[in-house]
């Protein structure tokens, strides 16, 4: 059984069942597919943590209650700018790229293990993002050194 039939029998139960659909690469018509199948609504890869908790609140009508934040960070974290990714080969930022395109976290997880024991800074901060799901931050930073790599 595919999305779209599991998506018309649970709305052939009856009920108010809201289904959320995510997709990597969604075009007009494809939207009009998932939508007529009978989702209530359809997100496109990347997206981050907000997005999923905006669909909750909206549609399960959630509302969430968000702690302080501690006012000193003793474990500031380096904040990383395309620079701090040119030292990687390009075949690692290709591949940290289609893994945050795709919201692969577990495949950024073993990219970053090969990151050099030398850039612990680096790392540790690129941990932290991907930790938080901050693929689409990660796609900003490296995207200039994809746009600028020389053809392959």
């Amino acid at each position: 059984m595919d999305g779209y039939t599991a998506t018309k029998y649970i709305k052939a139960q009856g009920g108010n069942t809201i289904i959320l659909a995510l997709t990597a690469n969604v075009c007009q018509d494809d939207r009009n597919i998932v939508l007529n199948a009978g989702c209530d609504d359809l997100y496109t890869k990347p997206f981050d943590e907000q997005t999923i908790f905006d669909a909750l609140s909206k549609y399960l009508e959630v509302r969430y209650i968000y702690a302080e934040k501690p006012s000193v960070n003793l474990d500031i974290e380096k904040v990383l700018t395309t620079e701090d990714f040119a030292f990687m080969p390009p075949k690692w930022l290709q591949e940290l790229y289609n893994a945050c395109m795709v919201g692969d976290f577990d495949l950024l997880g073993q990219l970053i293990k090969e990151i050099p024991s030398t850039a612990s800074s680096f790392t540790k901060s690129l941990e932290k993002l991907t930790d938080e799901f901050q693929s689409e931050t990660i796609i900003k930073i490296i995207q200039p050194l994809i746009d600028n790599r020389p053809p392959q």
